[in-house]
């Protein structure tokens, strides 16, 4: 009989890194692990509509550090850093501590899977062929 394994697991020591970064003790370790996830759930349902990568979030003594990965950081920062600081300003009020939000591109958004799946379903609900989208997904991917 087989057992099943995230293959994230055998990766992350060569090729990429954990998604939070934090520390606690058994007592803690609930609140820590419930304010990561409410994070992450406030994002994606402030970001809905942008091209999202990854959300890493690292927490210190009073301070939650957020990197959110994105394909187009104007969208997200706009002109005047007004978005930015709306959302610094939600999750700080919803989370009752100090949060540090800092918004990185994607060298090349064509190669990462949740924003090639984000310009696709895109494109289909705009009423484009689907194996048309797809087809020219895969042919940048290859690029």
């Amino acid at each position: 009989m087989w057992h099943k394994v995230n293959p994230i697991a055998f990766r992350i020591p060569y090729i990429k890194s954990w998604k939070s970064t934090w520390f606690e003790d058994k007592k803690s370790y609930r609140d820590s692990l419930g304010l990561d996830l409410k994070v992450r759930q406030l994002l994606n349902k402030e970001l809905k509509d942008m091209p999202i990568g990854d959300i890493l979030v690292s927490k210190n003594q009073d301070v939650i550090e957020v990197v959110v990965y994105t394909a187009k950081s104007s969208l997200i920062l706009w002109k005047t850093w007004e978005n930015k600081e709306r959302i610094v300003d939600l999750l700080t009020r919803k989370l009752w501590t100090k949060v540090n939000l800092e918004v990185r591109d994607i060298k090349n958004p064509d190669l990462n899977a949740k924003v090639v799946w984000f310009m696709v379903s895109n494109q289909i609900e705009k009423r484009m062929p689907y194996k048309r989208a797809i087809k020219q997904a895969i042919s940048k991917t290859m690029e």
